[in-house]
This record gives structure tokens, sequence and C-alpha cells, in this order.
């Protein structure tokens, strides 16, 4: 019931009625809630052909100009997570790539094998987010580095893990998703590093 009602409520915004208070959930709106659904098929939706044209030009200005500023000693990484944020991933990733850009980094593990399949594993990919541990030894083989989400990932993967592999270990200074929250925890990771040559810190971000 309380899904219906979520849907209710988008509905009633997309046709543009203003509603306020209890009255939203009266049995006519309900009515017509369900009158609406019953009548609706994706199969018989139009669409407008909509497009999006991406100057890759701009792209690489954009990679080259970052790394004039930074300098050649001072690695890029083109974050291309969620379809190059709706931009084409791979476009993207190339012509990063081709600018100067010398890491990718990715929002999962599909899409860094995605990308991998494009790119040599001469290009370093990050992957931002969650990464089961168990996936730890196809990450290693391919020169995808991972994310230390937080303690209890460290403690995991250093139990599975059967060879090194490569993390980046992420803190959380607000957001409250992912990453360490303590410095306690920080200490206890870096011990761990110290203790078991399985566990590559390579990286640090927030």
């Amino acid at each position: 019931m309380l899904s219906n009602i979520f849907h209710l409520l988008w509905i009633i915004n997309a046709m543009s009625i203003m509603a306020y208070g209890a009255s939203i959930f009266t049995s006519k709106n309900l009515n017509l809630y369900n009158t609406i659904i019953k009548n609706t098929s994706t199969t018989n939706a139009y669409f407008r052909p909509t497009w999006i044209d991406v100057n890759l030009s701009a792209v690489d200005s954009n990679v080259r100009l970052l790394k004039e500023y930074i300098g050649e000693k001072v690695h890029l990484m083109a974050v291309v997570k969620g379809n190059g944020y709706g931009h084409g991933m791979l476009e993207i990733a190339e012509a990063s790539i081709s600018a100067g850009a010398t890491w990718l980094g990715v929002a999962s593990l599909d899409e860094a094998l995605a990308v991998r399949s494009k790119f040599s594993h001469d290009i370093p990919i990050l992957v931002l987010g969650y990464v089961a541990p168990q996936y730890l030894s196809l990450t290693s083989q391919l020169r995808i580095t991972v994310t230390a989400i937080s303690l209890e990932w460290v403690q995991e993967a250093a139990r599975i893990a059967q060879q090194p592999f490569e993390f980046h270990l992420k803190i959380d200074t607000g957001l409250n998703r992912l990453g360490l929250t303590t410095i306690d925890e920080v200490e206890v990771v870096m011990k761990m590093v110290s203790l078991n040559p399985n566990l590559n810190c390579t990286g640090v971000f927030t």
C-alpha cells in the first residue's frame, strides 16, 4: 500500500495536480490511480527522438588543460562512472586517455570489466564503489584497483585473499555512506597492511 501511495504521488506530480495534506489519499484519487495504471502500457508508449551530441574535442581540451595545470608528475583520473555521466563511458574514457589522463575511475566491477575490455593493463582502473572480496583474484589479474570501504571489508578481504591485491582506502569525511570513520580504524588497517603481504594500499581518498 505504501509503495502505491508513493507511485500515486509521482503520477499526480507528473499531471501537475497540486494537492496538500491528507486530501491526496482520498478514495477518488486512489480510483484515479488505479485507472491510470490499468490503462497504461509501456509497449504503447511513444517517445520523441532525442539524442545528445558530445564534443570530444572539448573533453580533449579540458583534460590537456588540467594536465598542464597539475604537471606531468601528478596522475589525473578520468571518472567515467554511470556511463560517463550519461556521455558514453568508453568514448569519454578513450578521449581522456588520449589527452593525457593516466587513470580511469568507475563505480562498479561491471563497469571496470567493460573498460578493461577496451584498454590495456597499462591503464590502471579504480572501482570507487563496493567490490565483493571474493572477486579480488579477478581484479588483481586485470589490474583493477578496488576500494576499501570499511574496516570490516579489509578484514574480510585479508581473510580470503589468495594473492596480493591493490586497494585505495576510502575515508568518510561527512557523507556517511562509505569509508572509514575514525583514526583508530585507519591505524588498524595500516597495521594489517604492514603484516599481510596480500594487502597493498596504494592510495587514500574521501
